[in-house]
């Protein structure tokens, strides 16, 4: 499964698509939420499909980013769950970054009470996580 949220940059738009045997796409079929996506959104995925240089652009960022976060988190000396996603795992707490006025998803509510869920923002937020931690 692929989603078009980050590096296609059309994140609220719920737009994705998924490859499979023949077996579990009729399955995925018979239980896939009955609402289709709009076309708004399908317009925008296919345009999106052809920006292949913006796309690649925006995965290299977010690749280098998590990976500057991650870097930060290690040497502040922080537990981290090294991520392939747009956002890091790490123990420090919501309330914490809240002192810094960086809003975070808590990591209770995922099953890591102490933890918080760090989305790879641009540099600027990502400078101000990394403050906040060091």
């Amino acid at each position: 499964a692929r989603t078009f949220s980050k590096a296609h940059g059309l994140a609220g738009l719920r737009v994705g698509y998924g490859i499979a045997p023949g077996r579990v796409a009729d399955y995925a079929e018979r239980v896939r939420f009955p609402v289709s996506v709009n076309l708004a959104a399908q317009v925008a995925a296919t345009a999106s499909m052809f920006a292949r240089e913006k796309v690649e652009a925006r995965a290299e960022f977010a690749i280098r980013e998590r990976g500057r976060l991650q870097g930060a988190f290690g040497a502040a000396g922080l537990d981290f769950i090294p991520s392939q996603g747009n956002f890091v795992m790490v123990r420090f707490g919501a309330g914490e970054f809240e002192k810094s006025g960086i809003l975070v998803r808590e990591g209770e509510a995922l099953g890591y009470p102490g933890w918080s869920r760090v989305t790879v923002g641009n540099s600027d937020e990502n400078d101000r996580v990394i403050g906040a931690v060091s």
